[in-house]
This record gives structure tokens, sequence and C-alpha cells, in this order.
């Protein structure tokens, strides 16, 4: 009976001394899981085809304004155009709304506006060569300024008027029509010089589905677009 007594006390003992589960931990301290990163929007195809093959198409990159010199002044941005591709090529750009800009013969020139890739597309790049015009000008800005001053020289002349003694004295005559004509001839070339003269290029980029055949590849297809050209600069006025 004792030894009975003691084992189910010893038993009793055992039971009250078992270790309890330990607590949760707060909902403070509890591990949050870490948002995943948006999914990367699909790249698009793009042609890039120009009228001229010597045409490089370039991307806005970067803008940086300009420190003003006077209160007074216009606010001024400098523009940092990156290459995508000289001449006809083939890239792929993310869907969205570009800042674009035209290159030849060392001038870049940016498109106006802002040009919207929401899919494959095909650009159609046109570069507004106005040389001949800025030439043209000048031309005649020289030529008319020269000649209307020569006319207006000329139509100021100097004559003797004699009396019936043998008298003379000088009098300055002035021809009208040659004057006048002389003085339209220098304002009209003047004007119209400077008009040519500072006449700027333009850029026009149209865009145009793509349409993919089976991704054939056909013959003069466009070659793949490189950026291993210098970066260009434009500077741009915005009022």
């Amino acid at each position: 009976m004792l030894a009975a007594t003691g084992l189910a006390a010893r038993s009793a003992a055992a039971q009250q001394l078992e270790p309890l589960p330990a607590p949760p931990p707060p909902a403070s301290l509890a591990p949050v899981p870490s948002p995943s990163p948006p999914p990367h929007p699909p790249l698009n195809e793009v042609r890039f085809e120009p009228e001229e093959p010597d045409v490089t198409l370039l991307r806005l990159s970067e803008t940086a304004q300009v420190e003003r010199t006077f209160s007074s002044d216009y606010e001024r941005w400098y523009a940092l155009y990156s290459p995508v591709c000289h001449g006809p090529c083939s890239t792929r750009l993310e869907p969205g709304a570009y800042r674009l800009a035209l290159a030849k013969g060392g001038r870049i020139v940016p498109v106006r506006g802002a040009v919207d890739l929401r899919g494959p597309a095909t650009l159609r790049g046109e570069y507004i060569d106005r040389s001949v015009l800025r030439a043209t000008g000048l031309i005649i800005g020289v030529a008319g300024t020269v000649g209307g001053f020569i006319m207006v020289v000329a139509a100021a002349q100097n004559g003797a008027v004699c009396d019936a003694n043998g008298i003379c004295v000088s009098r300055g005559m002035t021809d009208g029509p040659l004057l006048a004509g002389g003085i339209a001839l220098l304002v009209a070339s003047v004007v119209t010089g400077s008009i040519l003269t500072f006449q700027q290029d333009g850029a026009r980029v149209t865009v145009e589905p793509l349409v993919l055949w089976g991704r054939a590849t056909r013959e003069g297809a466009p070659a793949a677009c490189g950026a291993s050209q210098p970066e260009g600069a434009a500077f741009a006025l915005h009022f």
C-alpha cells in the first residue's frame, strides 16, 4: 500500500512539472512577406525606315536647365539625345511615349511632340533639309544689298549749271526713280535674305502599325540597331 501510494504521488508530481508550450510570437514580430516586383512590360519590335539612308534616329535621355544670366532671360533647357540607330534598322522598345530626334550631317533636329509606342510599329522618318534655302537667302541678301547701295549712290548726281556770263555753279541733282528703286531693292533683299538664311531644318516621324508575317527576313531588311555611336546634344528654348 505504501509503495503504491508513493508511486501515485510521484506520477502526480511529474504531471504537474511538465513544461508549458511556448506562446506564439506577437503579430508585430511576424515576418512580412516582401512584395513581388511588378512584371516587366514586354518589348515591342520597332522598325525605323528613314527616307534617306544617312539619317540617324535618337531619343531623349536627359534634360537639364541652363542657369540664367539675367532675370529677364527666357527659360532654357539643355537636351541630351542618345542614338538608337543609324539608317534603316530594327530594335525593341518598351511601350510608352518617347521624345525622338533625327540627325543628319551633324545637325540634330527634335521631332515636335511625343511619339506614343503601344505596340509593334514602323517609324518613318523624314529629315527636312533646308540648306538650299539658307544658301539662297545668303546670296540674295549679299547681292541685293550691294546692288541697292550702288543704285542709291548713282542716284545722287552732281552737275554744273552755267549762266550767260559763263559762271558755273555746282548743283546736286537726285534721280528720284533710281533712288527709290535702290532703297526698295536694299530693303527687300535684306528682309528676304534674313528670312531664308535663318530657316531651320525640320524632322517628322510617322508611326504605322507593324504587321509581322511569320517574322521572315526579306531582301534588304533593316539591320539590328546598335547604340555604340557617340551621344549627341541639342539646345532647345522653352518659353
